[in-house]
């Protein structure tokens, strides 16, 4: 059992084989015994499972012996004479049948991994020329190439702040990316959420002064220390108080961190433009803008609280909102507390 183990392991596809046969041979079982003819969508089970995770050609494969299953039942459940040549006729019919399934599948499959690919490069590929940018326009606004006016140094601070921006929004696409592909990975190590909290409010500090809100932090007390990543607890906080800033022009923006039963709660909440019942259930679908109809907001990818959910979800709490138009948002998110 040890080797059939250690051989599984090297050679995973031979393992999905493994198991589309003996999920085949079980189901041809059960439609023996009870003498009722199964549908081929059960099959199909079997065909897809090892396409999708053993490739094109052990998806022929597993498609001829789900034919052949399929063969023997009708020979055997046949109960009056018939022609042999009808018999062949059904193993193709049944064979061609999980063929298309596997073609359709594997292009699928393909079609998929080419965009995730094509993704991931030209993210990649856009960081560093607008490294570059980003690095040459702030020289030129701190002097290093020569003195400056007013009017120069505003038009290169709109630069360097769309830089950032452009920044943001290639990675929030390959967050995005490595959440589909499953290879977005976690650092758990134990933090104090009201100091993860304060490092969050630092990285949008500027912006909250410079549309004149109010900043009010209602620090739990003697809440644990607990198990989370605080690179992405850090992205989650940042998203909500950015989206916080960008729809309150006056007001502002609380956040309170408090203990809730065997988790850690945070909630971010402002005085904005609220959200409208309608779009509640939009607000953490993948590149759903909700609110964006107003011009002069800034237009994202539409996949930060996406993400962020995503985040959540992985450390095994939840988040949600709560928004009344014209009277604020509030959006919440909970962690389990994990010391051990």
């Amino acid at each position: 059992m040890r080797r059939l183990t250690a051989y599984f392991n090297k050679q995973p596809k031979f393992f999905f084989i493994f198991l589309g046969i003996l999920i085949t041979l079980l189901i041809s079982a059960i439609d023996f015994l009870t003498k009722d003819f199964f549908v081929l969508e059960f099959y199909i089970i079997s065909v897809v499972l090892v396409a999708w995770f053993a490739g094109r050609n052990a998806g022929i494969f597993m498609a001829f012996i789900c034919g052949l299953a399929t063969f023997a039942l009708d020979i055997i459940e046949t109960t009056h004479h018939v022609s042999p040549l009808v018999h062949y006729w059904n193993f193709f019919m049944n064979f061609g049948f999980f063929l298309i399934v596997v073609y359709f599948l594997i292009n699928l499959k393909e079609a998929l991994e080419l965009k995730s690919k094509f993704t991931s490069t030209i993210s990649h590929e856009f960081r560093t020329p607008l490294s570059v940018i980003k690095e040459s326009i702030s020289m030129v606004r701190d002097g290093l190439c020569g003195g400056i006016n007013d009017k120069q140094e505003d038009l290169l601070n709109m630069a360097v702040r769309n830089a950032n921006r452009l920044n943001l929004l290639i990675n929030d696409i390959l967050d995005f990316q490595k959440f589909e592909s499953g290879k977005m990975k976690f650092v758990f190590e134990k933090n104090d959420i009201n100091k993860v909290v304060q490092e969050a409010y630092n990285g949008v500090e500027l912006l909250i002064k410079e549309k004149n809100i109010d900043f009010v932090f209602n620090m739990g007390k003697d809440l644990p220390e607990t198990k989370f990543d605080k690179d992405r607890i850090i992205q989650v906080i940042t998203n909500l108080l950015s989206n916080a800033i960008k729809f309150t022009d006056r007001g502002a923006i609380n956040v309170n961190t408090t203990k809730d039963g065997s988790n850690i709660q945070v909630e971010v909440r402002d005085t904005g433009r609220g959200i409208k019942a309608e779009d509640m259930q939009r607000l953490f679908k993948s590149f759903e803008q909700v609110g964006s109809f107003n011009k002069r907001v800034e237009k994202g990818t539409g996949l930060g609280l996406a993400i962020s959910k995503e985040i959540i979800v992985e450390h095994g709490g939840k988040i949600w909102a709560k928004s009344e138009p014209g009277r604020g948002t509030a959006f919440y998110f909970t962690l389990p507390i994990r010391q051990g």
